[in-house]
């Protein structure tokens, strides 16, 4: 649909999350397709049964994605001021985590955590997504700053 009209970031999101707590078909619902007993289907029925459900849950997935993307379109503008910030790198380590944490709890916004990666392998790089909310854009920046006097704080002691 993205492909057909323009979407903002947040709208995406809005219809990425309307799909994924929307209603699903649990795996006790779906039709077992082969049996053991000799008076089966034929084989060209059952195939055509089964091209029919295809068929059938195409349209029902088209359907909630349209649905989802007509929802996020007459979603509200988020108010204020929003700002993604992704960090990635030995952050536990280093304690990058705790003078983050620590800058974004001092700053005149609202935070959280909306992605953090860390992989089964020591010498990889963590990586976190952190998004900052304020009133207004004001306060945003100030929050901003205040990351970013950390980020270079931390990066002067490496």
């Amino acid at each position: 649909m993205a492909d057909e009209q323009p979407l903002s970031l947040d709208q995406i999101d809005t219809a990425l999350i309307q799909l994924a707590t929307g209603p699903r078909v649990s795996s006790s619902q779906f039709i077992q397709l082969s049996t053991s007993n000799s008076n089966d289907l034929d084989d060209d029925e059952l195939n055509q049964k089964a091209a029919s459900a295809a068929k059938a849950l195409e349209a029902y997935t088209m359907a909630a994605a349209e649905r989802a993307v007509r929802k996020a379109k007459r979603a509200e503008p988020v108010d204020g001021y929003q700002l993604r910030i992704r960090i990635v790198g030995h952050l536990f380590d280093r304690n990058v985590l705790n003078l983050l944490m620590d800058a974004l709890v001092e700053a005149p916004s609202k935070f959280f955590v909306e992605t953090i990666d860390v992989p089964q392998v020591n010498d990889l790089p963590t990586s976190v997504i952190v998004c900052v909310k304020s009133a207004d854009d004001v306060q945003g920046e100030e929050a901003r700053a205040q990351v970013t006097e950390t980020v270079e704080t931390i990066q002067a002691m490496v």
